[in-house]
């Protein structure tokens, strides 16, 4: 049988929108500036690295969200935005050209 391949992928705005809508403790607000790169953490392949640059300030800082959460804020984002999402699809988070992707699979 094939196999169906989704795949949603966020701008940076975006998924700052979707941190600052998903509230739940330990997720970080991010206001008052931009995201400029979304990586996966070389030491620590369950979480994703977030560089944000705030207006009021000169640095960029990192903020570390786990893989976990990350698919969660995304996800809840989607229905939120009423974005379809096949309940029984294998969901994994993906970076895509510094950008935060779901990607969703399913099996027919």
């Amino acid at each position: 049988m094939p196999n169906e391949l989704r795949r949603i992928l966020f701008a940076n705005n975006e998924v700052m929108n979707a941190i600052n809508f998903f509230k739940a403790p330990g997720i970080p607000r991010l206001t008052d500036g931009v995201i400029t790169k979304s990586s996966l953490d070389p030491h620590d392949q369950n979480s994703i690295l977030i560089n944000f640059k705030n207006f009021n300030k000169e640095e960029e800082k990192l903020v570390r969200i786990s893989v976990a959460s990350m698919g969660a804020i995304l996800i809840n984002y989607c229905i939120s935005l009423k974005i379809p999402l096949a309940k029984k699809a294998n969901k994994e988070i993906k970076i895509i050209d510094d950008k935060l992707a779901l990607e969703l699979t399913l099996a027919h």
